[in-house]
């Protein structure tokens, strides 16, 4: 289901997600379900609407018990969904919900990439629920402590360095330099490994270029990102 969503195979994903749900059920394993609903709320988030990835993620919220790793994504995702809906106040209680989750988490759990957050992911993460609400100055800390934190890591990262670096076009555009902003994006997907330019990627991207106004998407970098 992971592997699918990245590559842009969002019903499939949906797909494997809801026989995780399924199975966890069965087992009555209520933080492996609420994971399943988190993961699919994130589906949501990106192919979907913020709206549906709310109602998924508070579903999530109502299963599991205590600080987890499935905390930590679900009240992760409820803020992200919570800023694209311009609602300022729930999504600032669910960001510190999920720093408070995180926060007292071991490094055997925040090491896994999968069922928890990294804590250089989560940073991005964060900065990306910050930048939805147009508060570019905190964002833009968060963020860059998230990209120094992937430059200094020893794997090969693409996915989420590039995601945060859209959301830096994104700040950029919120100061009213879109022509700066274009060029980021532009250079974020350029600089990628062509096998990383998954289908995450290009709906991240075109989530940038919807938020420009016409006008914007006329100018040469407009026209240049939009090819």
């Amino acid at each position: 289901g992971v592997f699918l969503y990245v590559l842009g195979e969002h019903n499939d994903a949906r797909a494997w997600f809801h026989t995780g749900d399924r199975a966890a059920r069965f087992c009555h394993d209520g933080n492996l379900e609420a994971w399943m609903h988190a993961r699919s709320a994130i589906v949501s988030l990106h192919y979907g609407t913020p709206r549906f990835a709310l109602m998924l993620a508070d579903k999530a919220a109502a299963l599991h018990r205590g600080p987890s790793g499935a905390a930590v994504r679900t009240q992760l995702v409820r803020a992200r969904a919570l800023a694209r809906l311009g609602d300022r106040v729930n999504a600032w209680g669910a960001l510190k919900a999920a720093s408070s989750a995180f926060e007292s988490l071991d490094d055997g759990e925040t090491s896994n990439k999968v069922f928890c957050h990294t804590e250089r992911q989560f940073l991005a993460h964060s900065a990306n629920t910050l930048t939805s609400l147009r508060d570019t100055r905190a964002a833009t800390r968060l963020r860059e402590q998230a990209l120094a934190a992937f430059a200094g890591h020893d794997s090969a990262e693409h996915l989420d360095p590039a995601l945060a670096r859209i959301d830096e076009g994104l700040c950029l555009l919120w100061e009213a330099d879109p022509t700066a902003a274009c060029h980021h994006v532009m250079a974020a997907i350029a600089e990628l490994p062509r096998e990383h330019r998954t289908g995450l990627v290009g709906v991240s991207a075109h989530a940038f270029f919807v938020n420009l106004t016409p006008a914007q998407q006329r100018l040469r970098a407009g026209v240049e990102l939009k090819e």
